[in-house]
């Protein structure tokens, strides 16, 4: 997959090393990624006026790979980049130009110390103490237990190291930083009931100083949890729940079946879908607290809920929603809500995951900072213009307010002077002449905060031209990057609630309003399994707020099709079928494809047969009748009656249309709901009746329109493909498809239909449910070949919760292909599910319950809303599978990646990892400044000792002995201490010089070897026979150079055979031997003991036998010397040559024994 590796790489190295230099100039001690605080005593960790940020901390690529290989698939979080970082935002020197700073950044957490966080909260200790929160919106990746990266859940794997910190933490992790040590600990771990969060992780924190609470989203569930300052939970809130139901919205309560499991299949870590978020009804993420109330952002409809919250930090019941955001540029949340000093409120938006593979552009697109002012009747939005690129709408979802400034330093009587956003790609821009003038001011690509004036929106300061500009990590990189950085929070000590700010007095408790009786619809369950299928408990209402359901309306839709509960005309089929038959068999109750006709009587929707009309001709339409569809609605103008036999001018057995007026309408004109007369709809179109979402203060009019909103599809149902793995030939029938839906929620029914498409020459035969549900069995549904692919069709279904219908289908993928293929053939089938939900009770229920005194009769004017009821939606969903049918062997691939270069021995070494000899230094090591040897990096410090070969400076760093100047500085990677070790200096250039790469030689081998390298060979299994390679035969095997039998077994004629077991025969013991002359036993043989010798067959001392006399020498007068060693012959014994004692028999001469 492409990715950018150089950018990934200085998030591992360029980056860290860079910033430790800057600390270490400064005198501050920062690891690499560790943080070791030395802040003043004062000012604590994060100063006043200064930024915390969090962000992305990059992954780390291997050094050395096989060619062919994606180094994506072996990439790791790097556990020492920081994933938070404090900001110096004091001094930027100058008036905003749209300049970038080179900020401080004084202090950093590493992902190996609290993981990937994306809130962050300030509490208001002096100095404040620092929370962050768990995140994924960086992505989910997990691994094996060999550690390698995997595409899909499966049982055993694991979040991928870094991910949510070292454990205890997890994906429900609060961090706590000590605003006076730096100190990170474990805060507390977000669970609901005693289970913890599975993966989604956590949303906004938000601290509240009145009560000295900390509050936090959980992605998961939808809860809103509340901490003590000690870490204990003291109570939670439900929007789905207790939110909506005050709001005047079905409750949506949380559904512990849709929790994620990491070791399911169904989990697919670049599948967001997958990734186990509450639904968007509940689904929460920025927080605030702002005079006594607590402000949540909500992911339906990007809306902003607020709830009280008393003096203990407890939650009240008088929730209501603020404002409603119109949507951005693509799917997206709020991430972030603040309040400046004037009371208005800030909101981030932050798009949605994109679930990159190669942890590039984390996102899709950027999000908008926008502000709204409390006005008489409501909100007022104003927005920031955020980056110079496209929209200016390039933020990343994080926003807080600051200081002022005055001619470019801080001003501390500007308390909320200024506004910080976190953003991406911030100083590119199209334009030409706009772009040469911002080169001006630094580098184009910066991902991280831009400061403007607090009251500089739009159409000011766009393009923020009077802005500041800082970077996160000082690298300038990868311009592909998107939403690597995320939250901001700054210490105003200013500001109301600020550190050292003493807690107001605790007020009266605020009295919940009494509660309310409320109309009743019985839930799911219950009622629900002893009436079904008449009484499908009804889904919440779908008109937004600031609307209401208008009756009366009106939709024209062409002859043929039917108004869609989303405002669109569809076709009367489940399936989607334009056919003219088809159309009119469904809209009239009965299958696609089954219409009565000839023999055939036809089947109805529901599967029944049809309901014959005496007196007419049979298997006509006339004649046959189904109940009406529970989609199928009269034309305007009519209205519907049900009971009595049915007439032959009947649509359906059971329901009648009549019109509503007496008066017949001449050609052209329709009649409306009313029983007027007019021209109600374009030539060759029908109008039906609907109910729509009006604007508050609108009606209908005579066309039965509105100004109306257009509704989201709500949905209820998940749907997931899956199918063979790679598939290699032959081994029989190896391909099949699998499309599962699964309920989601709450219970729903409706309508369902899967039209699958297969790949083009795929031989298929059918298409068949294995496996249904209670209220949606196998033999619900039909399935017939369309085209190339299927549709399968249920006209009622009923899903709780978690229940599953799975569709499969098997055949052949290639079905000419009996073989493996030379290279590999990839097969993609997709399938679209659509849902119309239907209404709520049914009128056999209604008439059920009212006899047994369970309910009153709901009036007809409960059913109103968009489309054909109330409750009703229809929306569709896709699901792709692909099968992979492999080649007989993998085709060859000798090509690095980018930024890889080859080694000699054919590997592909990270360019950055390469000296100049050739060599690949591996993880744990980098070139050094001239790039000739591999050194260790800067390793985290260990409290009280450096590793071999390093120094501990002030303030903690350890840094290598050959770096360190005599002043105590640690140079940089990239310099050396001078001649006198006095200062730091750039070492001599030299181009490093690429290792030649070996000359191509062209080996010819003969005798049935292969070349390897630059020699042949024989291959594995065969020896080398004068110059030919032979393979072993008769069961031997090659040892060394030859063909041996294996243990155990013996040759026989060519062939090994299993040795013959047999029991041992013990060897007969020797005769006893007899010596005579003094001589003793050894083995076998008489010999003569020690210091004799055998004279004449007799054992004799040595001493017995005289030397012979030596002749006499003169006298010498010179100094003594050492005598001469004397030759003596040997005295001769007939057989044996025997020297005196004091000598030894060499070459045949006596010698005198040298001590």
């Amino acid at each position: 997959m492409p990715f950018d590796v150089k950018w990934i790489v200085n998030k591992a190295a360029q980056v860290r090393t860079r910033l430790a230099s800057v600390l270490a100039a400064a005198g501050i001690g920062l690891l690499a990624g560790v943080a070791v605080p030395a802040p003043a005593a004062a000012q604590g960790v994060v100063s006043d006026g200064n930024a915390i940020v969090t962000g992305f901390s990059g992954m780390q690529l291997p050094a050395l790979i096989s060619p062919g290989t994606d180094p994506a698939t072996q990439a790791t979080i790097d556990l020492g980049a920081p994933a938070a970082r404090a900001i110096d935002l004091q001094a930027p020197g100058a008036v905003p130009q749209a300049q970038v700073l080179t900020a401080a950044k004084p202090f950093a957490v590493s992902a190996g110390q609290v993981g990937q966080v994306f809130a962050v909260a300030l509490d208001h200790a002096a100095p404040p103490n620092i929370y962050l929160a768990a995140t994924s919106v960086y992505g989910l990746p997990i691994v094996g237990a060999n550690g390698q990266r995997l595409m899909q859940g499966a049982p055993g794997v694991q979040f991928m190291p870094g991910l949510f910190g070292p454990a205890p933490g997890g994906p429900g992790s609060i961090w706590r930083i000590d605003g006076q040590s730096g100190e990170v600990r474990l805060f507390a771990t977000v669970a609901f009931e005693g289970v913890p969060n599975g993966g989604p992780a956590l949303g906004g924190l938000a601290f509240d100083a009145a009560s000295r609470t900390l509050f936090v989203a959980d992605r998961e569930t939808g809860m809103i949890h509340a901490f003590d300052s000690n870490g204990s939970e003291r109570g939670r809130y439900d929007h789905g729940f207790t939110g909506r139901e005050a709001g005047g919205l079905p409750q949506v309560q949380f559904d512990p079946s849709l929790r994620l499991n990491i070791a399911s299949p169904q989990f697919q870590p670049f599948n967001v879908s997958t990734w186990g978020y509450a639904p968007p009804t509940r689904r929460v993420f920025g927080l605030a607290v702002h005079e006594g109330r607590l402000y949540y952002a909500v992911a339906e409809g990007l809306q902003v809920w607020s709830v009280s919250i008393t003096p203990e930090g407890a939650f009240g019941t008088d929730a209501r929603s603020e404002v409603a955001v119109a949507p951005g540029q693509g799917p997206s949340e709020i991430s972030k809500i603040a309040f400046d000093d004037q009371g208005r409120m800030l909101l981030a938006e932050r798009a949605a995951p994109s679930s990159a593979a190669n942890f590039v552009a984390l996102t899709a697109a950027g999000g908008r900072v926008l502000r709204y002012t409390r006005a008489p009747t409501g909100w007022a939005a104003d927005e920031f213009a955020i980056g110079f690129p496209g929209a200016m709408q390039n933020g990343n979802g994080g926003v807080a307010v600051g200081y002022g400034y005055a001619n470019g330093q801080i001003d501390r009587n500007a308390c909320g002077g200024f506004v910080w956003a976190s953003g991406e790609q911030l100083r590119r821009a199209s334009d030409a002449v706009l772009a040469n003038q911002l080169a001006a001011g630094g580098a184009a690509n910066i991902d991280g905060l831009q400061g403007s004036a607090a009251d500089a929106v739009r159409p000011g300061n766009a393009p923020p031209l009077q802005s500041y500009f800082i970077d996160l990590d000082d690298s300038f990189e990868n311009a592909d990057a998107r939403g690597h950085v995320g939250d901001v929070a700054i210490r105003r000590d200013c500001a109301p609630g600020g550190p050292g700010t003493p807690p107001p007095a605790a007020a009266a408790p605020i009295e919940p309003p009494p509660p309310t009786d409320a109309d009743f619809l019985p839930g799911p369950g219950g009622l629900l399994e002893e009436f079904w299928p008449d009484w499908p408990p009804p889904p919440p209402p779908i008109c937004p707020i600031g609307t209401h359901p208008e009756p009366n309306g009106v939709q024209c839709c062409p002859l043929g099709q039917i108004p869609g509960v989303t405002g669109v005309c569809q076709s009367a089929c489940a399936n989607g079928s334009m056919v003219p038959l088809d159309i009119l068999a469904c809209y009239r109750g009965f299958q696609p494809g089954s219409p009565p006709a000839g023999p055939n009587p036809g089947v109805c929707w529901d599967g029944s047969a049809p309901v014959k009309v005496a007196g007419c001709v049979p298997n006509t339409f006339g004649c046959n009748k189904c109940p009406r569809p529970p989609l199928k609605r009269c034309p305007s103008g009519t209205q519907e009656v049900a009971g009595g036999p049915p007439l032959p001018g009947w649509f359906w057995s059971d329901t009648r249309c009549e019109p509503i007026g007496a008066a017949a309408c001449p050609p052209g004109q329709q009649a409306n709901m009313a029983g007027v007369c007019q021209v109600l709809c374009p030539a060759g179109q029908l109008g039906f009746p609907v109910n729509r979402c009006c604007v508050n203060g609108t009606s209908v009019n005579a066309l039965g329109q509105c100004p109306g909103v257009v509704v989201p599809p709500e949905w209820y149902l998940d749907f997931l493909a899956t199918g063979t793995g790679p598939c290699l030939l032959p081994d029989g029938n190896c391909s099949y498809y699998e499309f599962t839906i699964t309920g989601r929620r709450r219970f729903g029914r409706g309508s369902l239909s899967v039209n699958i498409t297969l790949p083009q020459g795929a031989a298929f035969p059918e298409a068949r449910v294995t496996s249904g549900s209670k209220y949606c069995p196998a033999s619900a549904w039909s399935c017939s070949k369309t085209g190339n692919g299927f549709s399968c069709t249920a006209e009622d279904c009923g899903l709780s919760p978690g229940d599953q219908v799975v569709l499969r289908t098997e055949g052949r993928v290639v079905p000419g292909l009996t073989a493996p293929p030379p290279a590999p053939i990839d097969r993609t089938a997709c399938a679209v599910l659509n849902w119309h939900a239907l209404s709520g009770p049914g009128r056999t229920v209604i008439e059920k319950l009212r006899d047994i005194g369970r309910v009153t009769p709901l009036p007809p004017t409960q059913v109103d809303s968009v489309g054909t009821d109330r409750f009703g939606r229809t929306s569709s969903r896709q699901a792709c599978h692909t099968i992979r049918v492999m080649p007989r062997t993998p085709p060859a691939v000798t090509a690095c990646p980018a930024n890889y270069v080859q080694t000699r021995s054919g590997q592909c070494c990270l360019a950055s990892q390469m000296t100049t000899s050739g060599v690949c230094c591996p993880r744990g090591q980098r070139p050094d400044a001239l790039r000739q040897a591999c050194v260790p990096t800067v390793p985290p410090a260990v409290v009280g000792r450096c590793p071999p070969n390093f120094v501990r400076l002030s303030g903690g760093l350890c840094c290598p002995r050959s770096q360190v100047t005599k002043r105590g500085v640690c140079c940089p990677p990239d310099q050396t201490p001078d001649a006198r070790g006095l200062a730091c200096v750039q070492p001599p250039t030299t181009t490093p010089v690429p290792p030649k790469p070996l000359p191509p030689q062209i080996i010819e081998c003969l005798g049935g070897k292969v070349p390897v390298g630059n020699t042949c060979v024989c291959p594995p299994n065969t020896i080398d026979l004068r110059g030919r390679c032979v393979a072993c035969t008769g069961g031997k095997v090659v040892v060394g150079k030859s063909c041996v039998c294996p243990s155990g077994m013996i040759e026989r004629r060519g062939i090994c055979v299993q040795l013959p077991t047999t029991t041992p025969v013990p060897p007969k013991p020797l005769p006893p031997i007899l010596c005579r002359g003094g001589k003793v036993p050894v083995g076998n043989t008489c010999v003569c003991p020690s210091n004799t010798i055998d004279l004449r067959g007799r054992c004799v001392p040595r001493q017995a036998i005289p030397p012979k006399p030596a002749p006499s020498a003169p006298i010498q007068t010179r100094p003594q010397t050492v005598p001469a060693p004397t030759i003596t012959r040997p005295q001769t014994v007939p057989g044996t040559i025997i020297c005196p004692l004091g000598t030894r028999l060499i070459r045949g001469k006596c010698m005198p024994i040298v001590r």
